[in-house]
């Protein structure tokens, strides 16, 4: 793990402050900026690892108005958010006259001598935090860490950080690693509901998707951007967990696959790809660049785009409709294993189409009739008529 940060001095002295660094002297002046970068060998181990050494400041005069600010603080090159740099910083205050010896953290700025330190014990969950749930096992949960505190805008409707910021606001960011929603296993559901964002219910308020107009009782396993393979790990992993009567999937196109990758923490996180475009203007290019810089060198980014591009090709080969409908074929299998009653549909004409021939329990076709606050998923007339046409499609089997 690299640390890169810039310092600057404001100097009211005439004396330059002195900057010791790996074996190195450097002495700045008024309004000089120096750069430095240092390689840290952190493991998610280390919690019995407190701090880490930077580098010394010397020679700040006593009662001066002179400072050294931190101007920019990155981890592999990639800029900590303002607001969240001091969390990684801590400052040793000695060898100062008049000033006792102590620490100070949280820091942005130094006005004294003594010992810059990285804070490594507190940001070990920071350091190796996943977007996506991490886990020893290759088949668990498909879950987006970024929604274990939903962000809603004004009008109290759900903002899918992922989709709709350019940008990966690190202060929003919340440092849990948990497989899935907030669920009571002791629950008997009417409803287990998986899909992509559609079902998830992007763009829409809260009651407004379908998984809440079906039943109260309900729980949605939906993700944004999950392919039908993402919605068979968390079919498969629910079944061993919950418990309830009928499952209604409303299915995606076929283009869509998990890719898994091994973190320096030795855990799999399964992340869901939407593989529509090449890699050099692909949203999963600038995506992983940004937020998993805090564990993953360049190799390992380079690692990501090289079996990105393999399953581009499997999409360029026309070889993801079958990959996809194998996967289909085992939703259907583990349902039936399991005694559990599935109903199927979908809002992609290819993928409905194939429906149509496949299995007896298919609903009716989910038709986009308007659109939901971002401007882009099916609107809440969509998903209400919908429902209304899958309960009275579901009241004829009962």
């Amino acid at each position: 793990m690299k640390i890169n940060f810039r310092i600057r001095l404001i100097s009211t002295q005439k004396s330059p402050v002195r900057i010791l660094f790996e074996g190195s002297t450097f002495d700045l002046n008024d309004k000089e900026t120096l750069g430095i970068e240092k390689e840290f060998d952190i493991s998610p181990s280390d919690d019995h690892i407190t701090s880490s050494p930077i580098l010394s400041v010397q020679n700040f005069e006593v009662g001066g108005k002179s400072k050294l600010e931190i101007d920019s603080f990155c981890i592999n090159y990639i800029d900590v958010d303002q607001d969240e740099m001091p969390d990684f910083l801590a400052f040793d205050v000695t060898g100062n006259k008049y000033v006792k010896n102590h620490q100070i953290e949280k820091i942005s700025e130094i006005h004294l001598d003594g010992e810059l330190k990285l804070i490594v014990k507190k940001n070990l969950r920071k350091f190796f935090w996943s977007p996506f749930y991490s886990s020893k096992k290759r088949n668990d949960f498909v879950y987006d860490n970024m929604l274990v505190d939903p962000s809603k805008d004004n009008n109290g409707v759900f903002v899918d950080m992922n989709l709709w910021q350019d940008e990966i606001q690190t202060h929003k960011k919340e440092y849990d690693n948990i497989p899935h929603p907030p669920l009571d296993e002791n629950n008997k559901y009417d409803f287990g509901c998986f899909g992509c964002s559609v079902t998830h219910g992007l763009g829409l308020r809260d009651g407004q998707a379908w998984p809440s107009l079906l039943s109260s009782n309900h729980f949605n396993l939906a993700l944004s951007t999950l392919g039908i393979d993402g919605i068979y790990l968390n079919l498969v992993n629910a079944l061993k967990k919950f418990s309830w009567n009928t499952t209604v999937i409303l299915l995606p196109n076929w283009e869509r696959k998990i890719m898994r990758f091994t973190l320096p923490s030795g855990e799999i996180t399964r992340v869901p790809l939407n593989l529509n475009k090449e890699w050099a203007h692909s949203f999963f290019k600038h995506w992983s660049w940004k937020t998993f810089n805090r564990q993953l060198s360049r190799d390992d980014l380079n690692r990501w785009k090289k079996l990105y591009n393999k399953n581009f090709k499997l999409l360029m080969d026309d070889r993801f409709s079958e990959y996809s409908r194998r996967v289909l074929d085992k939703i259907v299998k583990v349902s039936n294993e399991a005694g559990r009653p599935l109903y199927l549909s979908s809002w992609d004409e290819e993928t409905y189409d194939h429906l149509k021939s496949h299995s007896d329990n298919v609903l009716p076709f989910f038709e986009k009739i308007d659109l939901a606050e971002d401007g882009t998923h099916p609107g809440p007339k969509s998903h209400k008529d919908w429902t209304v046409k899958v309960l009275a499609r579901l009241s004829r089997n009962t």
